[in-house]
């Protein structure tokens, strides 16, 4: 994680730099003008999450991820996973209780999580075969 925030923190410097060509010179001041200034890449967004925050939920629900497919037993599910201050979410479906609670310690073991919110869906054991065939209607 420190590690993109590294990145991150070296890309807004980069940007915040003089213009190609004057090596030394201070860039004019058009940052209100310019979209993306610096201060309009550290604004809130919508939910008011900095762009240090969501930069941290985005690396965290990285890490989730991939120790999501690092577990062999859920290797061929596709996992959504969504992170908020700590709080991951898991959306997607599996085919077993059991793989729905191993997703759930598996996220919940990544360092950085403080809370889990385990919506993975269940093949619904209730309805009939919904591919099998519609009853054979008498058309004479």
């Amino acid at each position: 994680m420190s590690r993109l925030l590294l990145i991150a923190a070296l890309l807004l410097a980069g940007c915040a730099g003089g213009e190609a060509g004057e090596a030394g010179a201070p860039a004019p001041d058009t940052a209100a003008a310019r979209p993306d200034a610096p201060a309009a890449r550290t604004a809130p967004d919508d939910d008011g999450r900095s762009l240090a925050e969501r930069i941290d939920d985005a690396s965290l629900a990285t890490q989730v991820q991939k120790a999501l497919l690092d577990t062999a037993a859920l290797r061929p599910f596709d996992f959504q996973v969504d992170a908020r201050h700590g709080r991951v979410a898991l959306r997607g479906s599996v085919a077993t209780a059991d793989q729905r609670r191993l997703a759930g310690e598996i996220a919940g073991q990544v360092r950085g999580v403080e809370a889990v919110q385990n919506e993975l869906a269940l093949p619904d054991t209730t309805t009939a075969d919904s591919s099998a065939a519609p009853a054979a209607t008498d058309e004479s």
